[in-house]
């Protein structure tokens, strides 16, 4: 388990499993999540790409002990 800070402000919601993705956007103004256009798949072709976002936030993010 390990947490990691991404110092930018990402307006979106992301859950990548072994069997699924969920990838939401908030609102159009930005302020809120907006579970009305939440996307859910479960094909390797989208857990692929769930995962690629993952890697992408992960790889530009630091460690609390780096943030700190």
């Amino acid at each position: 388990f390990s947490i990691r800070i991404f110092k930018e402000d990402i307006k979106l919601g992301l859950t990548v499993t072994d069997k699924y993705l969920s990838f939401g956007l908030y609102t159009e103004d930005g302020k809120r999540y907006d579970p009305n256009v939440d996307l859910v798949g479960s094909s390797k072709e989208a857990l692929s790409w769930g995962m690629g976002l993952f890697k992408y936030y992960w790889d530009r993010s630091i460690s609390p002990e780096e943030y700190l």
